[in-house]
């Protein structure tokens, strides 16, 4: 008896292959130098960008004070699995390159030559990318 897959698992099967193959040429095609350069020309964000991250932790503490507390036990289970997956994801997606670094280069050059010069772009450079920006508030 012949078994057929349903039309939403191929769909599902072939969105989630599509995602992959997206995700995959933009990890490929990462320059760091572009980041860097915006980054450079837009430091200001920086200064702004923690400075109304103060004032909402300082501001939320004083608004909260007087009210019931929100129940986000889902949400926060739900963000910790995200972060999860993202820093699985990116450690998975650095460690090749980061062992074939040991295995090729000297200690010293593993540790004092410039990441750009030891990482640069590609994956290894947009996962490194994504994870020291996901500490900024």
């Amino acid at each position: 008896m012949w078994h057929h897959q349903s039309t939403t698992t191929v769909n599902n099967s072939h969105l989630f292959l599509s995602f992959l193959l997206l995700l995959y040429s933009v990890e490929t095609s990462f320059d760091p130098s572009v980041t860097m350069r915006w980054m450079s020309e837009h430091w200001n964000v920086a200064f702004l960008t923690v400075t109304v991250y103060v004032a909402l932790v300082f501001g939320g503490k004083a608004y909260m004070a007087e009210r019931k507390p929100w129940n986000w036990r889902n949400h926060m289970a739900a963000w910790n699995l995200l972060l999860s997956v993202f820093s699985t994801w990116g450690f998975l997606r650095c460690l090749p390159h980061l062992l074939h670094n040991f295995v090729n280069m000297s200690f010293r050059d593993n540790f004092c030559v410039a990441a750009r010069t030891t990482v640069g772009g590609g994956s290894t450079g947009l996962w490194i990318f994504l994870f020291t920006i996901s500490k900024f508030p």
